[in-house]
C-alpha cells in the first residue's frame, strides 16, 4: 500500500507542472513577440520581432527590411551618399518588457570621395506599455507601435545593412 501510495504521489508530481522553461513568460523580448506584428500610423509600417534578428520592418506593398545583430564591412556599401568602413547592432538591453539595440558606424569617405561622413552611434529602444502597444524610442522621438492582427510574411526581406539601410529609423 505505501508503494501504491509512493507511485501515485511520484506521479502527481511529474505531472503537475510548474516548468518555467515552457512558460512563453520567461522568455526574452524578442522570443516573446516573435510572430506578431505591430503597426506604426506615422510611418506606415509594419515592425516584427524575431530571436534571430534585431528587428523586421516592413511597409505595406513596399519593402521589407531586417537587421541583425554584428559587424559588416560597409566600405563598399553606399549608405546615404557614404562609404562607411564598419557597420556594427549590438544589443544593449533586453529583457521581458523592454529590448534595445545600437547602430554604431565608423567614418566613411562620402561618395565620389568628395568630402568625410563622420561616425556615430544610433540606439533604438521598445518598451511594452500593454498587451497591445509598444513604445519605440529613436532618441530623439516617441511613436507608438499597435499590435495588429495581419499576418505578413516577414521571411522574404532583405538584410537593410547589405542594401544601405544601416538603422530602421
Amino acid at each position: 500500500m505505501k508503494k501504491l501510495f509512493l507511485i501515485s504521489a511520484i506521479i502527481t508530481l511529474s505531472c503537475s507542472s510548474d516548468d518555467s522553461s515552457n512558460n512563453s513568460s520567461s522568455g526574452l523580448f524578442r522570443e516573446l513577440y516573435q510572430g506578431t506584428s505591430w503597426y506604426n500610423d506615422d510611418f506606415g509600417f509594419y515592425y516584427a520581432f524575431s530571436p534571430s534578428r534585431l528587428l523586421t520592418v516592413k511597409e505595406l506593398g513596399g519593402d521589407c527590411i531586417y537587421w541583425e545583430e554584428g559587424e559588416i564591412d560597409a566600405s563598399e556599401i553606399d549608405t546615404d551618399g557614404c562609404f562607411y568602413d564598419v557597420i556594427s547592432h549590438t544589443v544593449l538591453e533586453e529583457n521581458q518588457e523592454k529590448f534595445s539595440f545600437k547602430v554604431d558606424f565608423s567614418d566613411g569617405i562620402a561618395v565620389g570621395g568628395l568630402g568625410n561622413c563622420y561616425g556615430g552611434i544610433e540606439t533604438l529602444s521598445f518598451q511594452i506599455i500593454s498587451e497591445n502597444s509598444i513604445e519605440m524610442n529613436d532618441g530623439f522621438d516617441v511613436y507608438m507601435l499597435t499590435k495588429t492582427n495581419n499576418d505578413f510574411n516577414f521571411n522574404n526581406c532583405v538584410n537593410g545593412t547589405l542594401v544601405g539601410y544601416p538603422y530602421p529609423w
